[in-house]
């Protein structure tokens, strides 16, 4: 089962932006759906409980900065996706979502082009993480635009059969905050 589900009075789902529902809204700096920043990892495992020999948590050294990470697939939707989940103090710290599901309040989503998330979000600053090129990269590597005074941060894959980049994920952290970059 997934993430229970915000309703609206007289039991439609509340929606928030272009008709994103409420439940798998992103708000940059502060949520993805219901799980918010500075939340305990037990609200987070609440909120997306642990499915056996499927999702998985990944402790970083002590020295690493970017603390632990729970990766949790989304089974009910039929393209799929996940969400990772990384805290530090038993508090969630960030939020990393390729989910079909999970929408900003703008509608940008998995698959939304660059031009898209720059007409939403000025000051995007871009990296590149070397070393990250794989067939589900479409062989180049990924690059980051980060908006660390929003707290957001998109992540674009190529994708050779549009010949272009395309959202592979959107994060979100505390503005101005550490932000991690999927490993």
């Amino acid at each position: 089962a997934g993430a229970p589900l915000s309703q609206a009075p007289g039991g439609q789902a509340a929606t928030a932006g272009f008709g994103v529902r409420d439940d798998w809204l992103i708000v940059p700096g502060q949520r993805v759906g219901p799980l918010k920043l500075g939340d305990t990892r037990e609200r987070a495992f609440q909120l997306f409980p642990r499915k056996p020999k499927i999702d998985s948590e990944f402790k970083y050294s002590e020295s690493h900065p970017c603390g632990t990470e729970y990766h949790w697939l989304d089974l009910d939707h039929p393209k799929g996706g996940y969400i990772d989940i990384r805290y530090k103090d038993r508090r969630v710290f960030q939020i990393d979502t390729a989910d079909f599901r999970c929408r900003t309040g703008e509608g940008l989503k998995i698959n939304s082009l660059p031009e898209e998330a720059r007409g939403y979000y000025s000051n995007l600053r871009a990296y590149v993480l070397f070393g990250s090129a794989s067939r589900a990269t479409g062989d180049r590597p990924l690059v980051f635009w980060v908006s660390a005074e929003k707290g957001i941060a998109f992540v674009f894959a190529y994708d050779p059969e549009r010949d272009d980049r395309g959202v592979a994920g959107i994060s979100i952290f505390k503005p101005n905050g550490q932000f991690c970059p999927a490993r």
